[in-house]
């Protein structure tokens, strides 16, 4: 499964000091060789996530596999984000991640 798990973590830290993730402009440092935590920001509703890293590590074959991964297992994403994001926003996301 991808680090969706460490964004979760993040979302729900984000959370309980009352930040919400909508709309807003997330700043990651360490993209690594798959940007699946910026991902999780974007499906949790963030307006913009910037990601950078040192090195060029960005694969482009393990990112693919890890958003087809998130499209094809819908529900265990679904239910990994319950009661994290809003609903609406969250599947919006899974759709526009379905269509590639």
């Amino acid at each position: 499964m991808p680090n969706i798990k460490k964004q979760i973590e993040i979302a729900i830290w984000l959370h309980q000091y009352n930040f919400p993730i909508g709309g807003k402009i997330f700043f990651e440092v360490g993209t690594g060789h798959n940007a699946i935590v910026p991902v999780g920001f974007f499906l949790s509703g963030a307006k913009r996530v910037v990601t950078i890293d040192l090195y060029r590590r960005l694969d482009y074959s393990i990112m693919k596999n890890s958003l087809f991964y998130l499209a094809k297992n819908r529900n265990l994403i679904e239910s990994l984000y319950s009661n994290k994001t809003n609903f609406t926003i969250l599947n919006n996301g899974l759709d526009l991640l379905s269509e590639y």
